[in-house]
């Protein structure tokens, strides 16, 4: 057990714990090598004791994905811990294994040459994969239909993110746009509005009745349906776009504030939701652009 109570302000940077075995007494830097060593079983005690403080990881529900994995998958990832996968020459097994999980995902994503399919590992890529896994089933539309688009959307709506991205920082920093008090409120009652238009959508989705939101298939229409899509899409892409001034605001007021660095994630976080979102609404103006300008 360790012992963590009535630390002295002096020793709030270092790690106390104290261990029923003689030697082991001793106070760990936590930012620092120590000056002497100690047992491997004891290093592995400390952090071992730390991660306790964290959450269950099998009682996870908050994700895409399972965090539960088979005794043997464990026992793979131990033994392969200390492969630099950037080497291939030195690990070529390795590498080949990674090239079958890509054509077995590629596969999964109905693409049209899995065997011959390009891909690399990722960590944390579930939004990733879904947005990915969308760009591949938007081009495969428009490919059943003879339409081709220049690099792929997926090329197309980055061009569109980056300028999203670059247009909305030349706004804040030539303060045309500040993200103001009364800014962000209209910004949140807007995003409030479109989520409630999105989930009644998705609800109405299960009776049969297609709306310009959910239906993308609207573009091939001959009726309005498809410019419909496209002007609701625009305007949601312009909404998304304007967080992103909120977004470099919140960031200048923490940096302000003399914020620690741990807020970073905050910012961080904001951003790449933000960004996630703009490159989902992209995906489907291109897609409606090419669509309808390709209509018969």
């Amino acid at each position: 057990m360790s012992d963590q109570k009535n630390i002295p302000p002096s020793q709030v940077s270092k790690l106390i714990p104290t261990y029923a075995a003689r030697g082991e007494s001793l106070d760990i830097p936590k930012n620092q090598l120590p000056e002497k060593s100690m047992l491997p079983s004891t290093a592995y005690q400390v952090i071992h004791d730390e991660l306790r403080l964290d959450g269950y990881s099998m009682l996870n529900l908050a994700t895409f994905v399972t965090t539960w994995m088979e005794d043997e998958a464990q026992k793979l990832i131990n033994e392969t811990l200390d492969k630099n996968m950037v080497d291939r020459d030195e690990y070529p097994q390795t590498a080949e294994i990674e090239q079958r999980c890509i054509r077995m995902t590629a596969e999964l994503w109905n693409a049209p040459d899995h065997e011959n399919a390009v891909g690399t590992s990722t960590i944390g890529s579930s939004e990733a994969a879904m947005l990915g896994g969308m760009a591949m089933m938007l081009d495969g539309q428009l490919a059943a239909r003879g339409i081709a688009v220049a690099g792929g959307i997926a090329v197309q709506a980055f061009v569109v993110t980056v300028g999203c991205l670059a247009s909305m920082l030349i706004l804040y920093r030539a303060k045309i746009l500040t993200g103001g008090p009364i800014f962000q409120r209209v910004i949140a009652v807007a995003t409030v509005g479109v989520f409630a238009a999105v989930m009644l959508s998705f609800v109405l989705s299960f009776f049969g009745v297609d709306t310009v939101i959910f239906n993308l298939g609207s573009a091939f229409s001959t009726g309005s349906g498809g410019w419909i899509g496209l002007g609701v899409t625009g305007a949601i892409l312009i909404l998304a776009s304007l967080w992103l001034i909120i977004d470099f605001r919140r960031a200048e007021e923490l940096v302000a504030s003399g914020a620690p660095r741990e807020a970073e994630w905050y910012v961080s976080f904001g951003l790449i939701v933000t960004i996630a979102w703009i490159y989902l609404e992209a995906l489907k103006l291109v897609f409606y652009l090419t669509a309808l300008t390709n209509r018969e």
